[in-house]
């Protein structure tokens, strides 16, 4: 079973991209924090997770997201190898991504709502009104 569940920081801003058949994907870094005490103090330690996501969820997440605000991430992992430098990599494929909770300088949800409704009058993006957005299968991926 390969299944990674992780909640985290968003923390840089997002990267929306387009295949080139125009299907939508999305990298981001989400940091986690572990503590742990060494003799009478707590030490802590930051992981950075690459995330990738794609459809739907890339767009919405565009949308809804930003620096700073925690997410619930769900998905599967995977490595690939630079065939340049055979350096191995490893990203999370994200199948669902849940904005719970939003950084200060993240827009209010109506703003956000207001952005969407503008956005879907040009294109339909789906379920945009939840934060939560099912994986789409794509069959073109940017690798």
């Amino acid at each position: 079973m390969n299944e990674v569940k992780l909640k985290g920081n968003i923390g840089q801003d997002l990267q929306l991209r387009y295949a080139k058949s125009g299907a939508p994907w999305c990298t981001l870094s989400v940091a986690t924090t572990t503590s742990k005490k060494v003799g009478e103090e707590w030490q802590k330690t930051t992981e950075w997770h690459n995330v990738v996501c794609f459809g739907k969820t890339a767009e919405n997440l565009n949308l809804l997201g930003t620096k700073g605000d925690t997410v619930f991430v769900q998905g599967a992992l995977q490595t690939t190898v630079n065939p340049k430098n055979s350096v191995k990599y490893t990203k999370i494929m994200a199948k669902s991504i849940d904005v719970i909770k939003r950084s200060e300088t993240t827009p209010t949800r109506q703003t956000v709502q207001n952005d969407v409704n503008q956005l879907a009058s040009q294109k339909t993006i789906g379920n945009t009104h939840q934060y939560t957005t099912q994986f789409e299968n794509e069959t073109d991926t940017p690798y």
